[in-house]
C-alpha cells in the first residue's frame, strides 16, 4: 500500500447498512477485500456498536492511502459510521464519538475546519473548480446520510475547539449545501 504523505481532508461516511451489537467493522473490511480486491478496508476509521458500547475502530493505518473518495484518497482520513443515515437519524452516542475522533484527528493532522467534508459534498469541491469532473463524477453519494448534518458537525467542532467558525467560500457553500440535502432530503 502506498503511504499517505499528506492529510488535507477528512472525509465522512455512512455504512447505509443497520448498525447491530456485532462487529459489523469485519463485514466491511471482508467486503472491501473479498468483493473490491482492495488491500485492505477503504476507511481509516469506524464508529459502531459493539455490544453496549460505541467504539472507534482502526481501518487501514492512517500511515496509508486509504480507498473512500476517489480522487482525494491520497490527501485524506476516511472516517464510517456505521449505520444507515438516510433513514435514521445518527445515535448520540455515536455522533459525540465522531466529536472525539474529529477534535483528536484536527489536533494530529491540523486539519482546517472547512476540510471536514461528507462524502456528499465531493460536489460543493467541483461547483468550486477544486476537483475535476471525474472526481465529481465517481463521488455522487448521498453519503454519509440525508439525515446527516455536516453543517451541524462543523460547527459542534468548532465549539469544541473553542475556535470560530471559518469564514471562507468553501465553509459557506458548503453548509449552504448541507442546509439544502437536509431541507429536501436529496443530493
Amino acid at each position: 500500500m502506498e503511504r499517505l504523505l499528506k492529510v488535507e481532508y477528512i472525509v465522512i461516511h455512512h455504512s447505509a447498512t443497520k448498525d447491530g451489537k456485532v462487529f459489523d467493522w469485519n463485514s466491511i473490511r471482508n467486503y472491501h477485500i473479498n468483493v473490491n480486491k482492495w488491500k485492505d478496508i477503504g476507511y481509516h476509521f469506524g464508529i459502531e456498536n459493539i455490544n453496549d458500547s460505541v467504539e472507534i475502530l482502526v481501518g487501514r493505518l492512517p500511515i496509508y492511502i486509504g480507498a473512500h473518495t476517489y480522487g482525494l484518497n491520497s490527501i485524506s482520513l476516511g472516517i464510517c459510521v456505521v449505520g444507515d443515515y438516510d433513514n435514521e437519524t445518527v445515535p448520540d452516542n455515536k455522533y459525540q464519538k465522531l466529536l472525539r475522533l474529529l477534535e483528536y484527528l484536527i489536533n494530529i493532522y491540523g486539519v482546517k475546519i472547512d476540510k471536514i467534508i461528507g462524502h456528499r459534498e465531493v460536489k460543493v469541491l467541483y461547483n468550486l473548480q477544486m476537483v475535476s469532473y471525474e472526481v465529481y463524477q465517481q463521488n455522487i453519494k448521498t453519503c454519509p446520510g440525508l439525515n446527516f448534518s455536516m453543517k451541524k458537525l462543523r460547527q459542534d467542532i468548532c465549539k469544541i475547539l473553542n475556535i470560530p467558525e471559518p469564514n471562507t467560500i468553501l465553509y459557506r457553500k458548503l453548509n449552504e449545501y448541507d442546509d439544502y440535502v437536509i431541507k429536501n432530503k436529496k443530493i
